[in-house]
């Protein structure tokens, strides 16, 4: 589920791009289902199974979701979420960076304004509402699209900086739906590292263009990690069940 979700009681609460500002889900959902039921969020379910898939269980890892939006979660090296105040924790997209662009959270600048699906559409809008490859099109001569994908991958390398800087991730896995977008993305997120480290000694030595990763979005790690809650937090018995 999107949005801040507390794990232990299975409330979620801001959960923007749904429009849902407060629901018990895992209560509504037992009692429903009349079985015990987890919840968690999103992002972070993703996590939980990217490390199962391709993480090192010594190594700071985090997830980072591109997709409509901008988020990230990170799992330390006991394997443990991290999940800060309310579940706050990896809510990088709403950390504003500059701009004037308003954001769905209320502020303005933020993250996810410069690096998400909802960014790049947009910085490079369609007549008819279809969001084609833009790197091939910025291939093809369209400045607009080459400047689209220019400041996508400048976001993604700065939302990659800021997990290892501020969240201490020694490996980064990106997923989302964005990731279709395949190797040219890759190659654009790993140019703006490079070019991040060329005017940063400090930058330089975190080696960043080498501890990032990108999953295709048919690689299930939500589902994965959504299979593994169970021996991540304590599901809801329903009432009678």
């Amino acid at each position: 589920m999107p949005g801040l979700v507390d794990a232990t009681t299975g409330w979620v609460v801001h959960a923007l791009n749904l429009g849902v500002e407060r629901l018990d889900l895992r209560g509504e959902l037992s009692r429903q289902l009349g079985r015990p039921v987890a919840v968690e969020n999103d992002v972070k379910a993703a996590a939980i199974g990217a490390r199962e898939l391709v993480g090192d269980a010594t190594e700071v890892m985090a997830y980072l979701n591109v997709g409509t939006g901008l988020a990230a979660a990170v799992v330390d090296s006991s394997g443990e979420v991290m999940r800060g105040i309310g579940g706050a924790a990896g809510e990088i997209g709403h950390l504003p960076v500059g701009g004037d662009v308003p954001c769905g959270c209320g502020q303005v600048g933020c993250l996810e304004t410069l690096a998400s699906g909802s960014a790049l559409a947009r910085l490079w809008p369609q007549p008819d509402g279809q969001l084609r490859d833009p790197f091939a099109a910025a291939a093809a001569g369209d400045e607009i699209a080459a400047r689209a994908v220019e400041t996508l991958c400048e976001g993604i390398g700065l939302a990659i900086q800021l997990l290892a800087l501020a969240a201490g991730a020694e490996h980064v896995v990106v997923g989302g739906g964005l990731t279709d977008l395949g190797d040219p993305l890759v190659e654009g997120i790993a140019a703006q590292l490079r070019a991040r480290a060329a005017r940063s000694q400090l930058i330089a030595g975190l080696s960043l263009a080498d501890r990032f990763e990108v999953l295709r979005s048919d690689v299930p790690v939500a589902a994965v990690g959504a299979a593994l809650l169970p021996r991540t937090t304590t599901p809801l018995v329903a009432e009678g069940a």
